[in-house]
């Protein structure tokens, strides 16, 4: 699903691949599943690298979904560094298209840290 990501200290810019047509796309799973979990994918890797904290979902203060992305349609999520805050780091999310469209918004997203890396 993610394929690579660019990170600078305050944001990472995932790209997503389109899910195989011999499988997942048929498989009911809306856009914003797969989306979503390349979200998460994508600030624990930029929370990892950038900051040396490993860390597991702990919630979101808000969700917003704008429709479904069109089948094949490339998408990118971007994870917008917002802090640490004891032992949480926080990140807003949008899950946007290729057609420039927002399709996803995930607000206060927030993982809790399992381990600190020097």
């Amino acid at each position: 699903m993610l394929e690579r990501v660019r990170l600078n200290d305050s944001l990472a810019i995932g790209e997503v691949g389109t899910p195989s047509a011999s499988g997942f796309a048929h498989s009911g799973w809306p856009t914003v599943a797969w989306g979503r979990e390349a979200a998460v994918q994508t600030a624990g890797l930029h929370a990892i690298v950038r900051h040396g904290i490993a860390a597991l979902p702990a919630g979101c203060r808000r969700l917003e979904h704008f429709g479904e992305a069109p089948p094949g349609l490339m998408l990118r999520t971007e994870a917008y560094f917002r802090g640490v805050k004891g032992d949480e780091v926080e990140y807003d999310i949008n899950l946007v298209g290729a057609d420039g469209q927002v399709y996803d918004r995930m607000i206060g997203y927030r993982a809790v840290r399992l381990r600190t890396f020097p």
